[in-house]
């Protein structure tokens, strides 16, 4: 057991477990150096892959785009995938509090067009609306016609 100094910490302990923790952070800096080393290597025939798509009559700006957002779907794929449960049980629960989640996001967005002036229902309903209106503009043109003795609107009216 060391003895304790002025304020309680012994000078000497600190220097010991200070150096052990140092020297843990002196080679994680020299992996980080060796490791963009190696990424600066593999990164080197970039150029040269990107001029050669450019030469074989890609747009340049449009592919790099595609390529960032390529690279963008592979972590956000492997970042669900990481996330997703792989017990049944939790499983379930997962897919059912996505489910909820992905209804709150249409139930908000079908909101959001409403509130800007869009009809948001669904088509058959769009549909069944104008049949009704149409159908109700003949019986009104049946019923005139009716009234006025022309031929075919009486029997219609039967």
């Amino acid at each position: 057991m060391t003895a304790a100094k002025g304020n309680g910490i012994d000078p000497v302990v600190l220097k010991r477990w200070t150096g052990e923790v140092l020297a843990i952070h002196d080679k994680l800096d020299d992996q980080k150096i060796a490791n963009l080393n190696e990424c600066k290597r593999i990164r080197e025939p970039l150029p040269d892959l990107y001029e050669a798509a450019k030469n074989a009559g890609l747009p340049i700006k449009a592919f790099k785009a595609h390529i960032r957002i390529e690279l963008a779907q592979r972590k956000f794929n492997a970042a669900v995938e990481k996330a997703t449960p792989e017990d049944d049980e939790d499983l379930e629960a997962f897919e059912a509090l996505r489910a909820v989640a992905e209804a709150g996001d249409l139930f908000d967005h079908a909101v959001k067009k409403h509130d800007e002036g869009d009809d948001v229902r669904p088509e058959f309903l769009k549909q069944q609306e104008r049949d009704r209106a149409a159908a109700k503009k003949n019986a009104k043109a049946l019923k005139v016609g009716a009234l006025h003795g022309l031929p075919g609107a009486k029997a219609a009216e039967a």
